[in-house]
């Protein structure tokens, strides 16, 4: 297991090891989430000159909310996130330069993210919908960083794994800020 799942996992079990004396002021309420990461990628911190596009991925896990009065809660999350870029897509030729289709190269990357967030919610008239807003920090611990290509490659060694960053990519600690919605 490498040192930064270590230090995520070691993260995770201290905030949820909170002794329930701290937290006997509001009700604690688990639950789990899943959507989508949609990554915003500069390509000009990367490599100049590179046009890539921002790649969407799958995310999931699981979040605590304790109320600390009647509309706000602090909420803290463990995630598994996948987001990446494409350098896009590209002709495939043989050593004759006859067309062997398109193929496209990604890099992925996964990270487990720890979100602390503060939470503001508003109950429906009907009750059974709660929309609210949370906004916070989280810190980013990067999993697995690899390469994809896809498309009309006969080569069946088509993802290759890589511990080492591509430069100007983020790295095990990265913080990010954003609007999240969110309901309940």
């Amino acid at each position: 297991m490498s040192s930064t799942l270590r230090s995520a996992i070691t993260a995770s079990l201290v905030l949820l090891s909170i002794p329930a004396s701290a937290l006997a002021a509001g009700p604690i309420h688990f639950g789990i989430k899943a959507g989508m990461a949609f990554a915003n990628v500069d390509p000009k911190e990367i490599i100049p000159g590179l046009d890539l596009e921002a790649k969407s991925g799958p995310g999931a896990g699981a979040f605590a909310t304790w109320g600390l009065n009647e509309h706000l809660g602090l909420q803290g999350e463990l995630l598994y996130v996948s987001k990446g870029f494409s350098y896009g897509k590209s002709e495939a030729t043989d050593q004759q330069g006859n067309s062997l289709g398109t193929f496209e190269t990604l890099q992925i990357v996964d990270y487990l993210e720890v979100p602390l967030l503060l939470r503001a919610a508003w109950a429906s008239p009907g009750g059974r919908l709660s929309p609210a807003v949370v906004v916070g920090p989280t810190i980013s611990f990067k999993v697995r960083e690899r390469f994809k290509q896809t498309g009309a490659l006969r080569d069946p060694r088509r993802t290759t794994g890589s511990r080492a960053p591509m430069p100007g990519s983020p790295r095990a600690g990265s913080f990010g800020f954003g609007p999240v919605p969110a309901g309940r």
